[in-house]
């Protein structure tokens, strides 16, 4: 979207591009002097971009939050600033992190008629949420060796005083191997219910065994035949640690990822 800092302003143009058009937008200070930038203009205008910044999806991508561009004019002492935001979009892959990149053209007028421009990128990332397989249990074995039936596995999207699992909508839940090498899964069941604690890993595939905390959880039921075949578990060696990722929407339109690990137990 196009913005300014004044009433002039130009019309907003957003595109959508792979990744390779990040390069044609790479950017930093601009000066532009005198008659370079149009007939009769006089003076020099600077604009310097605010650095990369990186924001969660669901904090915006507000200048307040990301940085503003500052011009300076020899002959204004108050030059019109306006940006326009590029979306440029880096996988279709559910369970990585990033969600979009917006490259942000900012550009600046003053009263002679200089103009200056310069780019800055602002990588917004899926929102995070805590992810516990088989809460209370630690580590979190599956076993691959026999069909089980109608065994199911318990997860939890952990909620915190910070993060309402309220927010996620349910039907967009789907399971898949990091870096989505197999799935997806979908739940076969669903519910509200304080299960779990949180937990701060140190480590990859670090787990806890953190009971109820007196905040809600999003308790999560998939059939563990699912997840075995679906994501390519039958036949990796005992005691392998696979990291799985559960990915889903916000109500706001964001989306999100958890993670945890199982210990293949054939």
């Amino acid at each position: 979207m196009n913005h300014s800092s004044s009433p002039r302003s130009r019309p907003t143009t957003i595109f959508f591009l792979g990744i390779a058009g990040i390069a044609a937008l790479v950017g930093g200070i601009v000066v532009a002097r005198g008659a370079s930038t149009r007939a009769g203009s006089s003076g020099t205008l600077v604009l310097t971009c605010p650095p990369l910044a990186k924001v969660y999806c669901s904090m915006g991508t507000m200048p307040s939050l990301t940085g503003e561009a500052v011009a300076t004019s020899t002959v204004d002492p108050a030059p019109t600033v306006t940006y326009v935001d590029t979306l440029v979009n880096i996988s279709n892959c559910p369970t990585d992190r990033f969600e979009h990149v917006v490259m942000r053209r900012w550009s600046a007028f003053d009263s002679a008629g200089n103009s200056a421009e310069c780019d800055q990128q602002i990588d917004v990332i899926k929102d995070l949420f805590l992810l516990d397989i088989k809460p209370t249990s630690c580590p979190n074995p599956i076993q691959t060796g026999s069909n089980g039936g109608g065994a199911t596995v318990s997860m939890a999207v952990v909620g915190t005083l910070a993060q309402s699992v309220v927010d996620i909508v349910p039907g967009s839940i789907q399971l898949w191997r990091e870096g989505c090498q197999r799935g997806p899964v979908t739940p076969i069941s669903w519910g509200y219910e304080d299960v779990a604690g949180p937990h701060a890993p140190r480590q990859a595939c670090d787990c806890g065994t953190a009971g109820p905390d007196g905040t809600i959880d999003l308790r999560l039921g998939f059939s563990r035949q699912q997840i075995v075949d679906l994501l390519g578990l039958k036949g990796l060696p005992n005691g392998t640690m696979v990291p799985l990722v559960v990915t889903g929407t916000l109500t706001n339109g964001c989306r999100f990822r958890a993670s945890d690990c199982v210990r293949i137990q054939g």
